[in-house]
């Protein structure tokens, strides 16, 4: 007997699409590091880019947490989950945007480096600030399984 007899065909189709584009950023990244050296990964930073793709398939995997029946662990992951992969996805778009501003918004010609190094930690302070915030939040409100009729 087939496993998903039990699940919806909304459940079984949801499954099966997060299934297709985390494959799909899977693929990506293989990409990615096998033409690392590159120079159109190279000028597109590939750790950041690594990251946006990455980011991208924890997001997209998030909805199986609306999927599945409601536990507070579950209810909890529903917020945390997909907020810190959403955190990860824009930070590092800004640090890409930031790098290009510092380069292009010069009056001044002159060289400007900007190392991933410095700019993993405006990644990681948006994180940080978003996992202090979600922390705060789950500390005041925990989270509530509510069932709706039977």
């Amino acid at each position: 007997m087939c496993m998903c007899m039990c699940m919806s065909n909304c459940d079984v189709c949801c499954y099966c699409l997060n299934s297709i584009c985390v494959s799909i950023g899977l693929i990506m990244c293989v990409v990615l590091v096998k033409y690392r050296d590159s120079n159109a990964v190279k000028s597109g930073s590939f750790l950041f880019t690594l990251l946006v793709v990455i980011s991208c398939m924890l997001l997209i995997s998030s909805i199986g947490f609306f999927a599945v029946p409601p536990e507070a662990s579950i209810c909890r992951g529903r917020w945390i989950y997909p907020a810190l992969a959403f955190t990860l996805l824009i930070s590092c778009m800004f640090a890409k945007i930031y790098r290009i501003y510092k380069i292009f918004a010069n009056d001044k010609v002159r060289i400007v480096i900007l190392k991933d190094i410095h700019l993993a930690g405006i990644s990681l302070g948006l994180l940080m600030i978003t996992s202090i915030i979600l922390a705060i939040m789950m500390t005041v409100e925990e989270p509530h399984v509510k069932t709706v009729g039977n």
